[in-house]
């Protein structure tokens, strides 16, 4: 199985409340603030803010969506998700300000399949295709950008994997990532562990980590006295 990066952008430009806002969305899933390091915790790393956009990477890559839509929805803006499978795949989930899900696209969906599962149904693949002029109306407009992102996104479709054409000439994931930025002004593409080795040149990045209350491991009984 190839490896998955994946990131998490918000359209908010004040990094204070993306962190409160995480802090709330956790707490109501019943997970309390835990020690970083800690074996059982659940990981979600907060960049400073670039221009329009928060961005945050969850350490679990595959609650990135559920993380996006309940962003969205706390913090009343859009969110988008941004992901690659190695170097074969690219993919985007696109939710309004009350987490509703307005935009998917995947390169190939296939990829995302697990040993044995059934190929995308033709509903996830029409459902996959993406549709840069809702990205535009969900963002405010895309500039210039927009024709050459669309452009990228049908080059860069594969529809089935079995059907693949290896003398094809598609674009690189990485060319169409950068279409993707281009269009839509995103902070540079990076995941958790680059985040958190590198710092991301510099910058004053923030891991928060959560977990559930462990349970009592037994009752203290009231202390009584002899006699008593």
């Amino acid at each position: 199985m190839e490896s998955v990066r994946v990131a998490v952008h918000l359209r908010v430009k004040d990094r204070v409340r993306v962190i409160e806002a995480l802090r709330a969305v956790m707490e109501r899933q019943g997970l309390l603030r835990a020690d970083r390091d800690a074996r059982d915790a659940r990981r979600v790393l907060v960049a400073p803010s670039q221009g329009e956009w928060t961005s945050v990477y969850p350490e679990a890559t595959d609650t990135a969506r559920d993380l996006a839509r309940a962003l969205a929805a706390e913090l009343q803006a859009p969110a988008l998700v941004v992901g690659t499978i190695g170097e074969e795949a690219l993919f985007y989930s696109a939710y309004d300000d009350a987490g509703d899900g307005v935009d998917d696209y995947h390169s190939c969906p296939d990829f995302e399949k697990e040993f044995g599962d059934d190929d995308a149904s033709p509903e996830e693949l029409e459902r996959t295709r993406g549709d840069v002029d809702r990205l535009a109306e969900l963002l405010g407009g895309l500039g210039p950008g927009a024709d050459l992102l669309r452009a990228a996104l049908a080059e860069a479709r594969l529809e089935r994997l079995r059907d693949v054409d290896v003398w094809q000439q598609r674009p690189e994931v990485d060319e169409v990532l950068q279409r993707l930025r281009d269009a839509l002004k995103l902070p540079p593409f990076a995941d958790y562990e680059e985040m958190v080795s590198e710092g991301q040149d510099g910058l004053d990045v923030r891991v928060l980590a959560f977990r559930r209350p462990r349970p009592d491991r037994g009752l203290k009984l009231p202390f009584r006295s002899r006699g008593t």
